[in-house]
């Protein structure tokens, strides 16, 4: 396997004035464009949206990218990125380093989980956008894990191929959490089930949407399943995924996670026997 880090936020202690203009610069200058597009983006202009901070101050992302240059943090990425490839293994992997700086709007997402965010955008590549605090490196080797699974379950499923629908995007979270805790031991705090009373109402609600069709690349942040709204608490799809494939793993346990990365998610679900709880 290849494991190859893009370290961009060495190139935030650079910055002038944080313009659109000015990380447009720094990306098309450390980000070449590949037969996955730009770090998995189909355009430069798509990346440089989801990774420039319009409302972050110039000295906190330079504040930031120093503790990342001096996190020792690469070398976990190749350590986790190995471990994870012993179990699942893979051609390679890119992992894309952004400094994330507290906002308003940025704020709630930094707090909750401990200044590590990450997004997968296309198969083998994944992005970390980090803002180091107290905890943080134990959420970034969950993350980390985490990005991985997505980076190779979309070898087999991708955007291209087909639609997604709803249960394609929970069974996907609930993989890579699984993953998360056979790898590190942990199970991620957004995928701690819920008591069962109350998550075999939340699967009921979700049971009546599960085949609808949606974007993969805006299903996080406009369907409140994920993320929690006015219908569903916070992280029910992660939730719910995570119980899914981990009945999954409960009843079929000779099957290995090479099998399970390339089973459809309705196969999944079927196979998890999960509604007969």
């Amino acid at each position: 396997m290849k494991v190859q880090i893009f370290p961009i936020y060495k190139e935030y202690n650079f910055l002038e004035n944080n313009s659109r203009e000015e990380i447009e610069k720094i990306i098309r200058n450390k980000v070449k464009k590949t037969v996955d597009g730009y770090a998995g983006f189909r355009k430069i202009s798509y990346l440089v949206d989801y990774v420039w901070q319009q409302e972050a101050k110039v000295e906190d992302l330079k504040r930031i990218s120093e503790k990342l240059n001096e996190s020792g943090m690469e070398e976990r990425i190749l350590v986790l990125s190995k471990k994870c490839n012993k179990v699942l293994p893979t051609s390679k992997v890119n992992a894309f380093i952004f400094p994330f700086a507290k906002s308003r709007k940025s704020v709630k997402v930094i707090n909750d989980l401990h200044g590590v965010t990450a997004y997968t955008p296309w198969k083998n590549n994944f992005l970390l956008l980090l803002h180091p605090q107290k905890e943080w490196i134990k959420y970034l080797d969950m993350t980390i894990v985490h990005e991985f699974n997505h980076s190779v379950r979309m070898q087999y499923f991708t955007t291209k191929k087909k639609k997604w629908t709803i249960l394609d995007c929970i069974v996907l979270e609930g993989l890579a959490d699984n993953f998360v805790r056979q790898i590190t031991g942990f199970i991620p705090t957004w995928a701690r089930p819920f008591p069962k009373n109350i998550e075999q109402k939340i699967f009921k609600q979700i049971e009546e949407k599960m085949n609808q069709k949606v974007t993969y690349y805006n299903f996080h942040e406009k369907i409140g399943i994920m993320f929690g709204n006015k219908e569903f608490p916070q992280w029910s799809g992660y939730r719910i995924g995570y119980s899914i494939v981990n009945n999954f793993l409960l009843r079929n346990s000779k099957t290995t996670f090479q099998e399970l990365i390339k089973l459809s998610a309705n196969e999944i679900l079927e196979r998890s026997d999960y509604k007969r709880i």
